[in-house]
């Protein structure tokens, strides 16, 4: 496995898609980070790290929408607050952007997740703290 973020947010989807609860993965750093993200913004509820030092995992609980029956799902399955997603910086092409170009428009609906020399941020708090970096992916 190359693109560890990638396959990252392909199993928190595929498990949200089926009505899981839960998704793991491998832990690295990155990951680790985008998954605080993932929680402040909403999209997941928690995480937690599992395991020893060879075969650490990540355990995600997903978030799910259950205000009324208006978000019920296909086959009658909870409506995952995470819609979906779209990698923008892959292993093959790296995509940079600065502050200045870092679009916030809320009526997209779309995150994008930078990686920045402050951490891993959302677009609204790398323009609040001025930085710009690596466009990793978008989020909705």
């Amino acid at each position: 496995m190359n693109d560890t973020i990638a396959d990252m947010l392909n199993r928190i989807y595929t498990a949200s898609l089926a009505g899981n609860k839960n998704a793991f993965f491998p832990a690295t750093k990155m990951t680790e980070s985008i998954c605080e993200v993932l929680k402040s913004e909403g999209y997941i509820d928690s995480f937690t790290k599992a395991g020893k030092a060879p075969k650490k995992n990540i355990e995600v609980e997903i978030s799910y929408i259950t205000k009324n029956n208006d978000d019920i799902g296909v086959e009658g399955k909870p409506k995952a607050v995470f819609g979906g997603f779209s990698r923008v910086s892959k292993l093959s092409r790296r995509v940079y952007t600065g502050v200045a170009n870092i679009k916030f428009d809320r009526a997209d609906r779309k995150t994008l997740v930078l990686s920045t020399p402050k951490g891993v941020l959302v677009e609204k708090d790398a323009r609040k703290a001025g930085v710009g970096g690596e466009v990793l992916f978008e989020i909705w």
